[in-house]
């Protein structure tokens, strides 16, 4: 008889927080610089890296949620937003130094930082100062990476 792996609570919020996330940020906004399926692509990257961290070790993911005081949604928002900074700020998306190349997922991981971003003000995990100071920071390292 085959026994199932039973996982705690949080990490099965964790992933339907990432299907909700997927269905509220991956549409990009209609202003004509958006691809979707580069946006389906930089989401995707986005996700595959965060399941992989919450199901590496799903007990310790549960007791480092109960650790930080935060809620599983706030922390895979923010997960969504520091992991798509950290891939457009790499250099590894840009055309030239300082400009993001628009055949790649780039310009989409900026939009999908800024959502994620705008999500965690609005869960007040972190005000809108911070949230506006983050976007010019990674802006100015995108200027000067690649």
């Amino acid at each position: 008889m085959a026994m199932f792996h039973k996982r705690p609570k949080e990490v099965q919020e964790a992933l339907d927080t990432l299907d909700e996330a997927c269905e509220k940020l991956r549409h990009p906004p209609h202003d004509g610089h958006a691809l979707p399926c580069l946006y389906d692509e930089a989401f995707q990257m986005v996700r595959e890296f965060i399941e992989c961290m919450v199901l590496a070790n799903e007990e310790r993911f549960a007791r480092a949620i109960a650790q930080e005081g935060v809620t599983v949604r706030q922390w895979v928002y923010g997960a969504i937003a520091k992991r798509a900074g950290d891939l457009v700020e790499s250099g590894e998306f840009h055309f030239y130094r300082g400009a993001l190349d628009p055949m790649r997922p780039g310009e989409d991981l900026l939009r999908l930082f800024d959502a994620a971003s705008d999500e965690l003000v609005k869960m007040g995990l972190v005000d809108s100062e911070f949230a506006e100071e983050q976007k010019a920071a990674i802006r100015n390292n995108i200027r000067t990476a690649g």
